[in-house]
């Protein structure tokens, strides 16, 4: 333990760094919301699951409803008689997830068509001339199935004034508000626009309520708003309406709380409410959590529909509107639907406070002056274990709060500020100790291979690969870049010191995948050309970590940070000249990158992930061999497969099914 002191230049260092962070904060670049949105996810995927009130079924239009009753869509009498069979099986709600924006119509034919076109001599295109169009009575069926009541329909609302129904029957929400402090101008969106169902059914349904909603900006969906402004009137949306249908309510109340916080309350429920009148979502990690059932067979479950909201939604191959969810990479929409209804009907939406955000600021100051302290007192490995338990300390405390309140408080800044600190104050650390000798080398490298991991595993945070992957890497590295050494071409590059220090940077090869959006990187299947073309960008985030440090270290190791810098940017690049970012080709690629290139693809290769089955060792030695002389070097290769019985222990022996992560917030 050393003795401390407010000039001392770690604290001064970490007083800097935590500063810096601080006003970072209330800045709030994007990738700062990112960080809150991967810190979320992990956190809502890790909470008890909040009972269902079971008051919602899904009645589903699938394969076997398409094949009694038809293609979608169907004809509105067949749509009206599965609304009156909802009805009779005794549905409190029917909440119809669909906007019919148009009259349905059909062509019919004149009784004296034929002697007309004698007459005429209509020419062959011109027979459209001998057809008029007439409203169907399917309109006049789904009125009359509609009119007892009980039924809500959907709309949209526009907000770039283009399109929309010239004439809409809406049914808005009386709508008070009570704000203690400050009041928005407009607490929800305002639309200048709608498309609505036709007036003849809207006329006569209990409800109806708006579908909108969109992903956040990484392509996740996390919330939905409850309401919209139009023409001087508040509207609900889809579920709103039905849960106030439900429950008899005519009025709501958005209120203020003491802490600024607010609350949506219709009868004797309320729920909590983010920006712009939104509802933060509790999503269930069962898939299939709700009751359904089939459209075609409402008859033969009698008892299921009684006394609940029963929305009607699309299942079926070619119907399924899906969205990403932090649980589900493909979420169906009615599931959605279903989901914020059941939220609202027992009032447990998750919330994102003022008071949460200001928790942030303070848990966020205590890790930097913690870390700080750490470090200024004790040596770097007890300091790493205590900046490591700090990290333990905030997510989990954050996260019991989650599960207890349903509030969310960010710990991802904070801990990513834990690692800044660890990583800064490491660099300089041991750079003064090696100045003044005061430690050992082993001492360099165990604090050296503590930075390299919290690297890795922040990288880990964002992909689907498992802590076994970058162990196995290493130990690949490890036994590859030994039998390289034994070539007389290699032997003056890859002295003992570059092999050891391969083997402890390569975790970091992928680290610029922190950068890379989780609609994109956590995609199952495969990617598009432009979406390739962006995830190709991971390359060059992390170059720019590394040059950053680079810049801002005067006493960093050149040959720590030539060997990283090698194995971020080269493990990419083709002996042949195709790879990227630079398009390198045979010695212009480093060795570093030439032997983490062929590990990386042959760890891909054996592994299985959650989007395709592993190769046999013997497959992919195959493909490897394939690939000499245009993918790989072919020294490389050579003195992989001579070592390929080594490799393929640490394979056997360090392999296990890759854990899903569930769909990659609002």
């Amino acid at each position: 333990m050393k003795p401390f002191s407010v000039r001392h230049p770690l604290a001064l260092i970490g007083t800097a760094i935590t500063l810096a962070a601080l006003v970072l904060w209330l800045m709030h670049p994007a990738w700062l919301t990112r960080l809150d949105y991967i810190a979320y996810d992990a956190q809502i995927r890790a909470a008890t699951p909040t009972p269902l009130t079971g008051n919602v079924v899904i009645v589903e239009i699938d394969e076997a409803s398409l094949a009694r009753y038809g293609q979608w869509p169907w004809p509105r009498s067949v749509l009206a008689g599965v609304v009156n069979r909802i009805r009779d099986a005794g549905a409190r709600v029917i909440v119809l997830d669909v906007v019919f924006a148009e009259p349905e119509q059909r062509l019919l034919e004149p009784p004296d068509a034929g002697a007309r076109r004698e007459e005429n001599h209509a020419d062959a295109n011109g027979q459209a001339g001998d057809r008029f169009v007439a409203a169907s009575p399917g309109d006049l069926d789904l009125r009359t199935s509609v009119e007892p009541g009980r039924v809500v329909v959907g709309q949209y609302f526009r907000f770039d004034g283009e399109g929309g129904s010239k004439a809409c029957l809406l049914h808005p929400v009386s709508l008070s508000t009570a704000f203690r402090f400050d009041a928005p101008e407009a607490p929800y969106p305002m639309a200048n626009a709608a498309t609505c169902t036709i007036s003849e059914v809207a006329g006569v349904a209990a409800g109806s309520g708006f579908l909108n909603a969109s992903p956040d900006a990484d392509g996740t969906f996390r919330r939905i708003p409850l309401l919209i402004g139009f023409e001087d009137h508040a509207y609900p949306s889809l579920a709103l309406a039905a849960v106030m249908s439900y429950r008899n309510a005519r009025a709501a109340q958005l209120l203020q709380q003491q802490d600024r916080s607010e609350r949506l309350r219709f009868g004797d429920t309320s729920v909590p409410v983010g920006p712009q009148t939104t509802l933060l979502l509790r999503f269930q990690p069962d898939p299939r959590a709700f009751d359904r059932v089939s459209a075609a067979a409402i008859a033969l479950n009698p008892g299921m529909l009684r006394d609940k909201i029963v929305l009607v939604g699309g299942s079926a191959a070619g119907l399924r509107d899906t969205l990403s969810t932090p649980m589900r990479s493909e979420a169906p929409g009615p599931d959605i639907q279903a989901t914020a209804i059941d939220n609202l009907l027992s009032g447990s939406g998750f919330e994102r406070s003022p008071s949460s955000r200001t928790a942030e600021v303070l848990i966020l100051l205590v890790c930097g002056v913690f870390c700080t302290l750490l470090f200024a007192r004790f040596r770097p490995i007890a300091s790493g274990l205590g900046a490591a338990l700090l990290i333990a300390a905030a997510w989990l405390g954050t996260s019991r709060y989650l599960d207890a309140t349903g509030v969310f408080v960010s710990p991802a800044f904070a801990i990513v500020l834990v690692a800044v600190n660890v990583g800064a104050l490491s660099v300089f650390s041991l750079a003064r100790q090696r100045r003044r000798a005061e430690h050992s080398e082993s001492q360099a490298k165990a604090a050296r291979a503590f930075m390299v991991t919290m690297l890795g595993n922040l990288t880990m945070l964002r992909d689907l690969e498992t802590g076994e992957h970058l162990f196995r890497m290493r130990r690949y590295a490890a036994i590859l870049s030994a039998a390289l050494q034994k070539y007389p071409r290699f032997r003056h590059v890859l002295t003992d010191e570059r092999v050891a220090l391969i083997g402890e940077l390569v975790p970091m090869h992928d680290m610029g995948k922190v950068g890379v959006t989780d609609a994109i990187l956590r995609k199952p299947g495969r990617l598009s050309p432009a979406e390739f073309e962006e995830i190709k960008k991971h390359v060059a985030f992390g170059q720019k970590v590394l040059l950053d440090a680079k810049s801002r270290s005067t006493d960093l190791d050149e040959a720590i940070w030539t060997v990283a810098f090698h194995i971020v940017s080269h493990h990419h690049e083709r002996w042949d000249g195709s790879g990227y970012p630079e398009g390198l080709k045979g010695e212009e690629i480093s060795i570093e990158g030439r032997i983490v290139a062929l590990i990386d693809v042959y760890d891909a290769l054996v592994s299985e992930r959650v989007y395709k089955t592993a190769m046999s060792h013997e497959e992919a030695l195959d493909i490897l061999r394939q690939s000499k002389g245009t993918h790989f070097d072919p020294v490389v290769v050579e003195a992989f497969l001579r070592e390929e019985q080594a490799i393929r222990r640490v394979k056997d022996e360090f392999h296990r099914k890759p854990v899903s992560l569930g769909a990659p917030w609002n």
